[in-house]
Parts: C-alpha cells; structure tokens; sequence
C-alpha cells in the first residue's frame, strides 16, 4: 500500500501524513494480525481495538468461540484513522497499558483504569 500511494501523488500523501502514517505501521508490524488466528482465546487476558468495528467483530469472535472460555478483558479506544488522531491515540494507548501493566489484579482494577 506504502509503495503504491508513493507512486500514485507522493507530494500529496507525504502532506497530508498517510505515508508517514503506513511508515510507522509497517516498522511495528510485518503484516495485520487477526487474533482469531491465535486461538485459543484463552491465551489473552486484555484485547485492545481502535475501532468500534473491530470491537464488534472480537465481541463476535468471542460469542462463536466453542472452546474453553477464561476471564478477557476487551477495550476499545476509538481512534480515528488521520495522523493527528492516531498520534494522540498512540499515547492514550500508552498510558492505559502502562497503567494496566502496573495492576497486581487486572479483573478488579479493570474498571478504574478504563475510567481513567
């Protein structure tokens, strides 16, 4: 996709931030990640989505699953897909794992890390 909007109006997708944007995502990840494919579910216990449909699809996954079912934790923050967006997201996703990572009890402190 990097190469292609390179090709199409580089000038324009380097203004406006997608490459720059798709940039970071490709040093993050080597591809989309799905974590139906990582079954079973029970090696989770948080899910964090940037957008509402993605959470549906995982509140989905999660009701068609036959397996073994333990206590997971699923949030989403709702990003918008822009540059400006995703780059305070990014620290709002920061800050709730860092949060997160810090609890010595996930189930009963899930409710007021979200709340934060």
């Amino acid at each position: 996709m990097y190469r292609d909007l390179e090709a199409q109006n580089p000038q324009l997708y380097t203004s406006n931030g997608v490459l720059m944007m798709l940039d970071r995502n490709r040093k993050c990840k080597d591809h989309p990640e799905r974590f139906q494919e990582t079954m079973p579910v029970e090696a989770f216990d948080i899910i964090v989505s940037c957008e509402e449909r993605v959470f549906d699809q995982i509140l989905q996954a999660f009701d068609e699953y036959e397996g073994g079912m333990e206590t997971v934790h699923i949030v989403n923050l709702d990003i918008k897909d822009n540059h400006e967006d995703a780059t305070i997201g990014s620290f709002a996703m920061n800050d709730l794992c860092h949060m997160i990572e810090k609890s010595d009890d996930l189930d009963e402190d899930m409710e007021d890390i979200i709340l934060r």
